[in-house]
C-alpha cells in the first residue's frame, strides 16, 4: 500500500497581493493624528495581517477607547516595522484581495473580500473579542453549469463535447476570478469565469448599528463592513457592452468621485493575437457601469473602444478617470478628458519594409538530362541563396515596427525622453491624488504624474524613480509609507517624502538620535543634500540598486570607474542582511515636486525556488575564522546537512542557505564543569549623582528592613524586584543606557555548579579565571539567581542560606530584572460552578515568562518594543505554550491572551528523555546544602536573552575600494575593510534535553532546535567578552561549559535559519560536488555588449534562416543579451586554506572589473556614453563588494571558476554524475559535472541540444608568500543534439540524458560518447529520476512513465542486452514539472508534481485487475496543495525502531515554500489519521469558510499548462485516496483539550494516542 502524508514545513515567502487596511481597529484619530492602518498581505494559500510600530511611545488615550496601544504616526517617520497580528491558513489559493471600506461615523472596521478558484468569494473581518479573524460570508458560483457555457479556457477555445453542445465534464481555466470593492465601501464584484459578474451590496451603516443593539452582531464588537445577497449579470448578454464571446474581462477596478458606485472594465471586442495585428490592433476597450444594487440595475454610462490590445491593467485615480498600462503607453481616460504618454520607440511606426521574393527550387528542362550530383548541387546553391536572402531582410527589418501595427492612440502621443521601457504586467499605487508610482515587470520603478485641468487630466509626465525587485504588488499605507510586495525579491516598506518634507526630516533629523548607516545607535551624521542620487536598497543583495544611482557613485569615485565607497559597499551587505536604511535618488517631477524614497523594512522571500540540493557546510565562525578564538582548546566544529536552494531573479538572484535547527559554534570548551545555573553581570562604575545616591539609599533601607522578607530564594527574588522597582526613577534615559551596556563586556560569570558551591570567574580579560581572592558574593551556597540593575552599577544573588548580597555599589537607573515564575495559574477548563472536570485537567505549569521583547529583534532597528507582551508558558511534561496579549475593545474586559502557533515539530513536547546508566552514573552530585532542594535541575526551564548577535567580521575590499571619508575629510584607499552587520536578536531559550530557542521576531515567536555537541543544556546565559561577541555560555550538569556563538551570517527571525548568498544573477540550476565539496551553479544574467552568434550552419531553409537573423539582429539591437554561466563557489568547510579566498577572489574580481562586472541591469535609455560607462563600473563595483561579502563569510563570492555558454545558449539541466570509461561497469567510475543545454531562436527555427561534461581540478599553486589551492573546471567533452537536452542522469556508469522526447543512454569512451540504448517517448521530458535500474520519466502533457534498465544476457545468445524497458505509465495528460521515487522499505511508490500544483503518488502493481496487467500506474494518492513543485530531495526518515529504508521528499516550490511528502509505515496510524482528517473537516471553523476537502479535490478540474487544452481528471473515492493532509491533521495539536476530547471520542481513540501518531512523524521526518 502506498499510504503517505504532505505537509508545509516551510510556508510560503512570495507575496502576490497586498492591501492596506483598517481591519483590527476603525479610522479614527488620536491627539489629533488619525491612526495607522493595517497591511494585509495573501502568500500563496496563507493570510497575514500586519501592524505598523513607528518605535514612538503608544498614544495615551481615556479607557473608552477601543484600542488604547494604538500606535500614532509621528509628524516625522524616520524608523517603523511591520508587526505581524497574525497568519491564517486558508484551504484555498487567494487569487485576489479587495477591501469592504466601513461606512459611517460608528467606527466601523473594514473587512477583506477573498477571491478563491474556481469561483468562490469569501468576506472575512477581524473579531476583536478573541483577536482572530471571523467569517463573515461566502458566496460560491460554483455549483450552476450554466455559468460555464461558451466561457473561454484561456487558449483562444470554447470547450464543447462531441455532440456539439456544453459538457459539464469538461475542465477549464479562463483565468482567476478577480474581485474589486467601492472607495467607499457602497458594495463589492467578483468577476467569475471570465463573463460573469457578481455584485456584493453593503449593508448600510444604520442597518448595521440597529444589528448590534438588537444582538445579531457579537457584543463588545465593533461593527464590521458587511454584505447581502449578491447576484449576477452575465456581461455577455450586456448588448452596450460589446463583449466579444470568446473573450474575458482582463482587469476591472471601481472609480473615485461618483455619487453612485461605477465600476470600470477593461475588455476586449474582437479577439486579436500578435499574428494578425495588421488586421485587428485596436481590439480593447474600457465600460463603466453605473451600479444601482437596489434596483439592480447597472447600465454602461461611457465606453471607450479602439484602445491598444496589448493593455493589461487599470488603476483607479483619486482625483477622477483611470490610468490603462499596456506595452508601450500609458493612457488616462476620464468623462472630461484623455491624455496619453509613449514609453518607448515601438509605440510609434517605423517604415515599410520591401516585400522579400523567395525565390523557390529550381526547375529544370527535360533536355539536356541533368545528373543527380548536378540537380543536388543547383537545389542546394538556390536553397543557400534563398536563404542568404531571407537572412539580410530579416536583419535589416527585424526591429522595425510595422505602420499597420501601430496602436491608434499612440499617433500624436509625446514620448518620454530617454526612455525605452514597458508597462505591461505593471503594478502601482498612488502617492497623491495625481502622482503614481509604477513597478515594472523589470524592476524599475518610474513616478507619473497627472496635470488636472477642471476634472479630468490633459497632460502626464513620467520619470525614472530608481530599480528595486520586480513587485507583485503595491499599495499606499499612509501619507508617506507604501510597501512593495515582490514573489521574486524581498518585499519593502518605503517611505516616501516630498522635497519639503525631506528638507524638514533632514533638519530634524540633525538634531535626534537613530540608526547610522555603520548599524550603531547615535546622531546620524551621514545627512546628504536632497539632490544627490542614492540608492533604493532592499535586502536582497544588490536587488534594490538603480543604475543610476550606480552610475552617479561611480562618476563620485572617479579613479578608473573600478572603486566603491565603503558605504556604498556596506549598504550592500545590510540590504542581504536584513539592515537596509537608505534613501534613494531623489526625482524631480515638474515644477519642484520631489519625491525621496527610504526603505524603512522588508519582509524576506525564497521565491522562486528552481532546483535545490543536500549539501554537508560548514555554518561556524570558528573554523572560517578561527583567528577571532585566542583559546588554545578550540573546538573543532562539524559540517551541518543545509538546504541549498536557488531562489530570485535578476538581480535579486541568490543562495538561500537554510536549516530547521541552530548548529551551536562552540568557541571553547570547559570540561569536568557541572553547573545547573549560570549568570553574567556587567559592572560599570559611574559617579553618583545626587539623585541615584538617594534612589540607592532607599533601596539599602528597604533591603536592611527587608531581612524578614527574604526568607526563601524565590522570596527573596521577588523582594528585591520590589526595592528595586521602589527605588528606580522612571527616566527616558533608560533605553539609551541599555543600548549602551549592551555593547559593554561582562565581568563576571556565576555558575552554580553541584548543588553546594558558587563559582564566580572574571569575564574582564581576554580569556575566563576563577576569582580567588574575596569577592562580595557568597560563594560557599548554591545561587539561585542574579540580576542587576541600577544601570549595571549594582547587582543582587539571590542563594539558599537563606540570604541576599547586593554587590557593586553606586545606583543611577534600573536596568532590567530576571524572572523566575514557577507560578501555577487556575485550570482554564473548569465548569460554571467552579469544579474542574478530572479528564481535562492539563499537566500543571511548572515555569512561567511574560515579557516584551526590543522591537529590533532580527530586524529593523530605533524600533520600541511591542506594545503587547508575550507569554511563554512551561508545563511540567515539557510541553510549550506561548501566548500574546490584547487589550479588548470593552474596557471592562480584562486582558486576553491569543495562542501562537508555535510549530509543535520542534518544541520540546515530549517527556524528558531518560538519561542512559552511565550518565546517570556521572550525574552523581554531592548532597545539597541543608534547605535546598536536589540540584539536578528541572527537565525545561525558560531564560530569557537579549542581544546575541551574529560574529562581527570585516570583510577585505583589496585596492580600488576607497573608504569613506572621516569628520576631518581624511580618507584611505588602501588595506579598506567593509564591517559586515550584526543581527541582533531577543527571545525565550528552553533549557532541557531539547533545548529549544523561541527568538522574538515581529511580535511573536519562531522556534528553532538547538542542534549542538553539548547535548542537553541545564543553564544557559547571554554572554559578551572580547573573544566571545554578544554569544553565551551553555552548561549542564552531565557535560561541560561551552562558550558558543550564533551561525555565521544565519537569520534567526524566519520560520528556518535562512542566509542569502547574493549571485547579482538569476540561478537556474544546483549540483553538490562532493568530491571535491564544491557547489556547481548555472546563472543568467542580462550582459552588455552582446556577444556575436555563431554562423548558420548553411543549407538550411529561408524560413529558419529568416528566424535564425531575427534573433540575433533584436539581441543586437537591444545592446544586452541572456549570459548562462557555469559557475563553482566553494562553500565553507569545503578544506581550502582561509588565504586561499583572498587571493583567488581578488584576482576574479579584476577579471570581472575588466569584463563589465557580471549581472549589471539594463542600461536606461536615453542616458550617454559617459553615463553608461559609470553605471557599469558601478555594478562592478557591487559585484566586488559581494564577494568580499562571501569570502569574510567562508564562500566565494564571484566563483572559483565559471564557464560562459555560447550566445544564445541555455541551462536546461546539471548534475553531479559518475561514469565508467569505456561502459565497464566494474572500473572505477570518475565522477563529472553534466551540463545539458538548448538553444531556441524562434519557433521557425530547431531546437539544438549540447551535452558538456567538466572534471573539476583542485591546483597547488607556489608563489613567493607560500602556496595556496586553486579550483578550477576542464572541458572534458562535448557533443551537439538535435533536440534539447532537459535531463541528465547516471546509471550503472553510463550516462543517461533526455533528448527531447527521447531517453538515450551512452557510455563515455575517450572524448567521445557512444550510445547504447534509447527510447522514444511520447512528448518533451521534463524531468528524470532514478532509484537503482528503476527510472522515473515525466513529460510535458503526458504525466509520468515508469522503466527499468534491463541488462540481463539473452537467453538464446548469451549476449548481453541493455535496454530501456517501459513497465508502466500514467493515462492522464497532465503536465509533469517533477517526478520522483519514494522507497518505503520494500516498496516503491512514484511521485508526480505537475503545473496544476498537484501532487500524484503512484503505485506499480502488475496483480491488480485495474492496472491493465501492469501498464498503467495505479493512482493511489492525489491532492492538490496549491504550490508548484520544482524539484525534490530524498531524505531519510529516522523511524524509531525501525531500521528499513524509508525516505521521505522534501520539496521546493515557486511559492518559496518547502513541502514534506513521507510515507506512512503503520496501517493502524494510518487509520487513525485518516478517521481524523474525516472530522477535523467538519468539526473546525476554517478561515474564510474554506472547506479542506475541496481544497485538497481541486486536482479534479486542474489540466496541463504546455498542451492545447484541458481535461479532467476522474476523482478518487475518499476511502482509495491515500495522500493524507498534514497541515489539516496538525491542526489538532494545538486544539484545546476539551476539543481535542471530543474529535477524538469520534474518531474512536484516545486523544493522547492521535498525539503521539503525530510526535512520531515529527521525530521520523525532522530533517536538517
Amino acid at each position: 500500500m502506498s499510504q503517505s502524508l504532505y505537509r508545509e514545513l516551510h510556508p510560503p515567502t512570495a507575496i502576490s497581493h497586498c492591501v492596506e487596511a483598517f481591519f483590527t481597529h476603525a479610522a479614527s484619530k488620536q491627539q489629533g493624528a488619525a491612526v495607522a492602518p493595517n497591511l494585509v498581505v495573501a502568500r500563496g494559500t496563507r493570510l497575514e495581517v500586519y501592524s505598523l510600530n513607528y518605535g514612538a511611545t503608544p498614544a495615551k488615550s481615556s479607557s473608552s477607547s477601543s484600542h488604547p496601544s494604538l500606535c500614532v504616526p509621528p509628524a516625522v517617520v524616520s524608523h517603523c516595522r511591520l508587526e505581524l497580528v497574525g497568519s491564517w491558513q486558508c484551504w484555498g489559493l487567494i487569487e485576489d484581495l479587495a477591501v469592504l471600506r466601513g461606512r459611517g461615523s460608528s467606527g466601523q472596521r473594514d473587512s477583506l473580500v477573498l477571491a478563491v478558484r474556481d469561483a468562490k468569494v469569501a468576506l472575512v473581518e477581524w473579531d476583536d473579542k478573541l483577536h482572530c479573524l471571523r467569517n463573515g460570508s461566502l458566496h460560491s458560483f460554483e455549483g450552476d453549469p450554466s455559468l460555464l457555457e461558451g466561457c473561454p479556457c484561456g487558449t483562444g477555445m470554447t470547450l464543447i463535447n462531441s455532440s456539439g453542445s456544453f459538457s459539464s465534464t469538461s475542465s477549464h481555466l479562463a483565468g482567476p476570478p478577480m474581485v474589486a470593492a467601492d472607495p467607499n465601501g457602497r458594495c463589492a464584484a467578483a468577476l467569475v469565469y471570465g463573463r460573469h459578474l457578481a455584485l456584493l451590496p453593503a449593508f448600510q451603516a444604520d442597518v448595521m448599528e440597529m444589528l448590534v443593539q438588537e444582538g445579531s452582531t457579537p457584543k463588545g464588537s465593533t461593527s464590521c463592513a458587511s454584505v447581502g445577497n449578491s447576484y449576477l449579470v452575465n456581461l455577455a448578454k450586456v448588448s452596450s457592452l460589446k463583449l466579444a464571446s470568446d473573450c474575458a474581462v482582463r482587469a476591472m477596478t471601481f472609480l473615485h468621485g461618483y455619487t453612485e458606485p461605477v465600476l470600470l472594465l477593461l475588455h476586449e471586442t474582437p479577439p486579436t493575437w500578435g499574428g494578425r495585428l495588421r488586421e485587428a490592433r485596436d481590439t480593447c476597450a474600457l465600460s463603466a457601469m453605473s451600479i444601482n444594487v437596489r434596483k439592480k440595475r447597472q447600465p454602461v454610462i461611457w465606453h471607450v473602444p479602439g484602445l491598444p490590445s496589448d493593455c493589461s491593467g487599470v488603476l483607479a485615480v483619486p482625483r477622477g478617470g483611470v490610468l490603462v498600462l499596456s506595452q508601450n503607453l500609458l493612457l488616462y481616460h476620464a468623462q472630461g478628458g484623455s491624455c496619453v504618454m509613449a514609453i518607448n520607440s515601438n509605440a510609434f511606426a517605423g517604415e515599410v519594409p520591401p516585400k522579400l521574393d523567395i525565390p523557390g527550387p529550381p526547375i529544370f528542362p527535360p533536355f539536356p538530362p541533368r545528373t543527380a550530383a548536378e540537380i543536388q548541387a543547383a537545389t542546394t546553391a538556390a536553397a543557400e541563396k534563398a536563404a542568404n536572402a531571407a537572412a539580410a531582410h530579416a536583419r535589416q527589418w527585424a526591429v522595425n515596427v510595422h505602420p499597420e501595427t501601430v496602436a491608434a492612440a499612440a499617433k500624436g502621443a509625446p514620448k518620454a525622453p530617454g526612455m525605452e521601457l514597458e508597462a505591461d504586467g505593471a503594478v502601482g499605487c498612488w502617492l497623491a491624488g495625481n502622482v503614481a508610482l509604477l513597478s515594472l515587470k523589470t524592476g524599475q520603478l518610474l513616478l507619473v504624474a497627472l496635470k488636472f485641468e477642471g476634472s479630468a487630466a490633459s497632460k502626464m509626465q513620467v520619470v525614472v524613480a530608481g530599480a528595486g525587485p520586480v513587485a507583485s504588488c503595491a499599495a499606499t499605507l499612509t501619507s508617506n509609507l507604501l510597501f512593495l510586495g515582490s514573489a521574486v525579491g524581498d518585499a519593502l516598506l518605503v517611505r516616501y517624502t516630498s522635497d519639503a518634507a525631506a528638507a524638514s526630516h533632514a533638519a530634524a533629523g540633525s538634531h535626534a538620535g537613530g540608526y547610522d548607516r555603520s548599524g550603531s545607535f547615535g546622531n546620524s551624521s551621514s545627512s546628504e543634500p536632497p539632490g544627490k542620487r542614492r540608492r533604493l536598497a532592499g535586502e536582497d543583495a544588490a536587488g534594490m540598486l538603480d543604475e543610476a544611482g550606480d552610475a552617479a557613485a561611480a562618476a563620485a569615485v572617479g579613479g578608473d570607474g573600478f572603486g566603491v565607497s565603503l558605504e556604498e559597499a556596506g549598504e550592500l551587505f545590510r540590504c542581504a542582511m536584513g539592515r537596509s536604511h537608505s534613501a534613494v535618488m531623489p526625482v524631480l517631477l515638474g515644477e519642484g515636486l520631489r519625491q525621496n524614497l527610504k526603505v524603512l523594512d522588508s519582509l524576506l522571500c525564497l521565491g522562486p525556488m528552481r532546483s535545490s540540493a543536500i549539501a554537508d557546510l560548514q555554518l561556524r565562525e570558528s573554523d572560517v575564522h578561527a583567528s577571532l578564538s585566542n583559546s588554545a582548546a578550540a573546538h573543532k566544529p562539524k559540517p551541518s546537512s543545509c538546504l541549498i536552494a536557488a531562489v530570485g531573479s535578476d538581480k535579486c538572484g541568490a543562495l538561500a542557505i537554510m536549516r530547521r535547527g541552530l548548529v551551536a559554534d562552540v568557541i571553547t570548551a570547559v570540561p569536568s564543569l557541572q553547573a545547573h545555573g549560570a549568570w553574567t553581570l556587567h559592572h560599570r562604575p559611574s559617579s553618583r549623582p545626587a539623585k541615584a545616591a538617594a534612589a540607592a539609599a532607599a533601596a539599602d533601607e528597604d533591603d536592611a528592613g527587608g531581612g524578614e522578607v527574604a526568607q526563601a530564594g524565590t522570596e527573596g527574588l521577588a523582594a528585591a524586584a520590589a526595592a528595586a522597582a521602589a527605588a528606580t526613577a522612571a527616566e527616558d534615559e533608560g533605553e539609551a543606557s541599555k543600548a549602551e551596556l549592551s555593547e559593554q563586556h561582562h565581568a563576571f560569570v556565576l555558575l552554580s555548579c553541584g548543588g553546594s558551591s558558587t563559582m564566580v570567574l572574571d569575564a574582564g580579560g581576554a580569556e575566563l579565571s576563577e576569582l580567588s581572592e574575596d569577592v562580595a558574593f557568597e560563594r560557599n551556597a548554591p545561587t539561585l539567581t542574579v540580576g542587576e540593575f541600577f544601570n549595571a552599577t549594582a547587582a543582587v544573588q539571590v542563594f539558599a542560606l537563606p540570604s541576599m548580597a547586593c554587590v557593586l555599589e553606586d545606583a543611577e537607573a534600573v536596568l532590567g530584572h530576571q524572572t523566575l515564575s514557577p507560578a501555577r495559574p487556575p485550570s482554564p477548563y473548569a465548569d460554571e460552578d467552579g469544579e474542574q472536570d478530572a479528564d481535562l485537567v492539563p499537566s500543571p505549569v511548572s515555569e512561567l515568562l511574560m515579557e516584551c521583547f526590543a522591537g529590533s529583534s532580527g530586524g529593523a532597528v530605533g524600533v520600541a518594543a511591542a506594545a503587547a507582551p508575550l507569554l511563554v508558558m512551561l508545563r511540567d511534561d515539557g510541553s510549550c505554550l506561548a501566548y500574546k496579549a490584547f487589550k479588548p475593545q470593552a474596557a471592562s474586559r480584562p486582558l486576553g491572551f491569543r495562542r501562537l502557533p508555535l510549530d509543535a515539530d520542534l518544541l520540546p513536547h515530549l517527556s524528558p528523555v531518560q538519561p542512559p546508566a552511565d550518565a546517570a552514573k556521572a550525574q552523581q552530585l554531592p548532597p545539597p546544602a541543608p534547605g535546598m532542594p536536589q540540584p539536578s535541575a528541572p527537565p525545561c526551564r525558560l531564560i530569557r536573552f537579549d542581544h546575541l548577535a551574529t560574529p562581527r567580521l570585516e570583510a577585505p575590499l583589496g585596492p580600488g575600494f576607497v573608504a569613506k571619508q572621516g569628520s576631518d575629510g581624511s580618507s584611505s584607499s588602501s588595506g579598506a575593510a567593509l564591517p559586515l552587520p550584526q543581527l541582533r536578536y531577543s527571545g525565550v531559550f528552553v533549557c532541557g534535553p531539547r533545548p529549544v530557542w523561541l527568538v522574538a521576531s515581529r511580535g511573536g515567536f519562531v522556534v528553532h532546535p538547538m542542534e549542538a555537541d553539548v547535548g542537553q543544556v541545564d543553564a544557559f546565559c547571554a554572554f559578551h567578552n572580547l573573544n566571545c561577541v554578544h554569544g553565551y555560555m551553555a552548561a549542564s550538569l552531565a557535560g561541560a561549559l561551552n562558550i558558543c556563538t550564533l551561525p555565521l551570517q544565519m537569520r534567526l527571525d524566519q520560520p528556518w535559519l535562512v542566509s542569502k548568498l547574493p549571485l547579482r544573477a538569476t540561478p537556474q540550476a544546483l549540483a553538490y560536488y562532493p568530491e571535491a565539496r564544491l557547489l556547481a551553479v548555472t546563472t543568467s544574467r542580462v550582459a552588455a555588449p552582446p556577444r556575436p552568434f555563431l554562423p548558420a550552419e548553411p543549407g538550411g531553409d529561408a524560413v529558419a534562416a529568416a528566424a535564425f537573423a531575427t534573433a540575433e539582429a533584436a539581441v543586437k539591437a537591444a545592446g544586452v543579451e541572456d549570459l548562462h554561466e557555469l559557475l563553482l563557489l566553494a562553500p565553507p568547510g569545503c578544506g581550502l586554506p582561509t588565504a586561499t579566498y583572498t587571493t583567488v577572489y581578488t584576482s576574479i574580481l579584476a577579471a570581472a572589473a575588466a569584463a563589465g562586472a557580471g549581472g549589471s541591469g539594463l542600461q536606461s535609455a536615453g542616458s550617454s556614453g559617459a553615463a553608461a560607462g559609470a553605471a557599469a563600473a558601478g555594478a562592478g563595483s557591487s559585484a566586488r563588494a559581494a564577494a568580499a561579502l562571501a569570502a569574510a563569510t567562508g564562500w566565494a563570492g564571484l566563483p572559483m571558476w565559471r564557464y560562459p555558454l555560447l550566445p544564445g545558449e541555455t541551462v536546461t539541466a546539471l548534475k553531479h554524475v559518475s561514469l565508467c570509461e569505456g561502459g565497464d561497469e566494474n572500473a572505477n567510475p570518475q565522477p563529472f559535472l553534466a551540463v545539458g543545454c538548448s538553444s531556441v531562436y524562434g519557433e521557425d527555427y530547431p531546437a539544438l541540444g549540447r551535452v558538456l561534461l567538466f572534471q573539476v581540478l583542485k591546483e597547488k599553486i607556489f608563489r613567493v608568500e607560500g602556496s595556496s589551492q586553486v579550483i578550477s573546471g576542464r572541458l572534458e567533452l562535448q557533443r551537439e543534439y538535435p533536440g534539447p537536452v532537459t535531463a541528465v542522469e547516471s546509471l550503472r556508469g553510463f550516462l543517461l540524458m533526455a533528448i527531447g522526447n527521447k531517453l538515450e543512454m551512452h557510455y563515455k569512451q575517450g572524448n567521445s560518447l557512444v550510445k547504447v540504448t534509447f527510447f522514444d517517448g511520447l512528448q518533451l521530458v521534463s524531468g528524470l529520476a532514478l532509484v537503482k535500474d528503476f527510472l522515473l520519466l515525466g513529460q510535458a502533457g503526458h504525466s509520468a512513465a515508469f522503466f527499468r534498465y534491463n541488462c540481463a544476457p539473452d537467453p538464446v545468445t548469451r549476449e548481453r542486452q541493455q535496454q530501456l524497458q517501459e513497465l508502466s505509465a500514467d493515462t492522464e495528460r497532465l503536465d509533469a514539472w517533477a517526478v520522483e521515487f519514494m522507497p518505503n522499505g520494500a516498496k516503491l511508490s512514484q511521485v508526480l508534481a505537475d503545473g496544476g500544483g498537484n501532487l500524484t503518488v503512484f503505485m506499480y502493481d502488475m496483480k491488480n485487475p485495474d492496472s491493465w496487467l501492469g501498464k498503467k500506474l495505479l493512482r493511489r494518492g492525489v491532492a492538490h496543495v496549491g504550490a508548484w513543485i520544482s524539484q525534490f530531495q530524498r531524505l531519510r526518515l529516522a523511524v524509531p525502531g525501525d531500521s528499513l529504508n524509508r525516505q521521505g521528499l522534501l520539496g521546493c516550490s515557486a511559492q518559496g515554500s518547502l513541502l514534506l511528502l513521507c510515507p506512512l509505515w503503520d496501517e493502524g496510524m494510518f487509520r487513525r489519521l485518516q478517521s481524523l482528517q474525516e472530522e477535523l473537516v467538519y468539526q473546525l471553523r476554517h478561515t474564510a469558510g474554506l472547506n479542506p476537502k475541496a481544497f485538497q479535490g481541486r486536482y479534479t478540474r486542474a489540466g496541463p499548462t504546455w498542451g492545447a487544452g484541458f481535461t479532467a481528471v476522474k476523482p478518487l473515492k475518499p476511502l482509495d485516496n491515500w495522500l493524507l493532509q498534514g497541515d489539516l491533521l496538525w491542526s489538532y495539536a494545538g486544539l484545546d483539550l476539551r476539543a481535542q476530547t471530543v474529535i477524538a471520542e469520534a474518531v474512536g481513540v484516545e486523544p493522547a494516542m492521535l498525539l503521539q501518531d503525530l510526535r512520531t512523524l515529527s521525530v521520523a521526518a525532522n530533517f536538517l
